[in-house]
């Protein structure tokens, strides 16, 4: 399990194909694929019972901050 959930956090993590992880860990594509959904499938279970719904967690129903992360950026004027 812990090369299936290596698989997963590296296809997420760093954005590579199934093809590009089949090579990295020396087995086929459809056995990468099957992993990362395996793998996906168990932590939305694990996480579904930490997390409450959205409609939960909002005392005002349509608004809710996702993330309020100010990042300084360049000017495109100068």
């Amino acid at each position: 399990m812990t090369q299936a959930l290596k698989v997963t956090l590296f296809y997420h993590r760093h954005n590579l194909t199934e093809e590009l992880l089949a090579e990295i860990f020396n087995t086929s594509r459809p056995t990468i694929s099957r992993t990362i959904n395996t793998v996906e499938k168990a932590l939305q279970k694990l996480f579904s019972r930490l997390i409450p719904p959205l409609d939960q967690l909002t005392k005002h129903p349509g608004y809710l901050v996702i993330d309020g992360t100010l990042i300084p950026t360049w000017n495109w004027r100068s």
